[in-house]
């Protein structure tokens, strides 16, 4: 196993890496990172490093919600087919069947 690298301060999509905090089981070095959003959460560096991990999940609701929000059928629903008005300010939840 080689010397850890040292990516404290640098950014990763959202994510800024700000301590080591261990290691992984397979040896990778884990990291405190900060979101842009707020968010804190610990990562494996070799994620970090080949854009495996680019926020703390932040991104990830934000695309889901934009292609919801873009699709004509789901626009249809929600305007004129829903018993309940669309408000943009409130989150979209979605039950799991």
């Amino acid at each position: 196993m080689g010397r850890a690298i040292d990516i404290t301060g640098q950014g990763f999509g959202r994510l800024v890496a700000l301590l080591m905090t261990g290691h992984s089981q397979s040896g990778n070095a884990l990291w405190l990172c900060q979101c842009d959003c707020g968010n804190q959460i610990v990562t494996d560096s070799n994620h970090l490093r080949h854009g495996l991990v680019r926020s703390c999940g932040c991104l990830r609701r934000e695309r889901s919600r934009e292609n919801i929000l873009t699709n004509p059928k789901t626009l249809a629903r929600m305007k004129c087919g829903s018993p309940t008005p669309y408000d943009p300010e409130k989150p979209i939840r979605v039950n799991h069947l």
